[in-house]
């Protein structure tokens, strides 16, 4: 039975908090931390959309964390389900809160499709507020999120970290801290209407997370013509 469980952050990533929740708890080594947690000692797709979320709220319900808090703003589901049918949100929310043994290769290629970031995403400037502010640093969820390459709230370029963001199973929860951070190889300058545009981007995708239900009622309403519609709100905003 859990005695602690972190205040989470504004957008911090789950990976992130339970990062945080082993770097207090006292335990020697990581698979205890996440045993703790989960009742496992390996987690699946631990940053993008991680098993056995039902075990975790079991345990932090007392501390004011539910399911569906942690499955809508701590993981990247809503990136994942937002376009998706019934079935398949269903089959991806069972996943998340019970570890559902036989899952579909198809939803497992959604994450590991090469769309997804190779490795977690960090803003510098954040980071050195959030030492300075708390203490420690997080991962923010929004940073992650494929297309996000700037920080809408500092309007500068995201750097990369040495923490996989694909590795099926890990024990690893890292810390900003405990990793090294550096601007990405292919970086080119943001500056003027493109940084603008990239932050945009940046505040749409928050928008529709912020907004899912109402986006999943529009695309079922909508979705034979979703694309036409969507290409022709970017056009009228100059992003194609």
């Amino acid at each position: 039975m859990l005695s602690y469980f972190p205040e989470m952050y504004q957008d911090e990533l789950l990976y992130s908090v339970i990062a945080r929740y082993h770097k207090f708890s006292g335990n020697q080594i990581k698979a205890k931390s996440i045993y703790d947690l989960f009742e496992h000692s390996t987690m699946n797709h631990s940053i993008i959309l991680p098993q056995y979320l039902g075990k975790l709220t079991e345990q932090t319900e007392k501390f004011g964390v539910k399911f569906d808090d942690l499955l809508k703003n701590r993981i990247l589901f809503p990136f994942l389900t937002v376009f998706e049918n019934d079935y398949c949100v269903s089959e991806i929310t069972e996943w998340a809160f019970r570890g559902k043994k036989y899952f579909s290769k198809k939803n497992f290629d959604l994450w590991q499709d090469t769309s997804i970031d190779p490795c977690l995403k960090i803003c510098p400037i954040c980071l050195k507020e959030e030492q300075e502010n708390f203490g420690e640093g997080y991962w923010h969820r929004l940073h992650q999120i494929p297309g996000v390459l700037v920080c809408p709230k500092h309007k500068t370029l995201l750097y990369d970290s040495f923490v996989a963001c694909s590795k099926i199973y890990t024990d690893e929860f890292i810390c900003p801290e405990d990793t090294s951070i550096f601007p990405p190889a292919n970086q080119t300058a943001f500056e003027g209407d493109e940084l603008d545009r990239y932050v945009q981007l940046a505040n749409g995708i928050q928008w529709v997370f912020d907004n899912f239900e109402a986006v999943q009622m529009i695309w079922k309403k909508f979705a034979e013509n979703y694309n036409e519609a969507y290409l022709q709100f970017l056009y009228e905003k100059n992003l194609v």
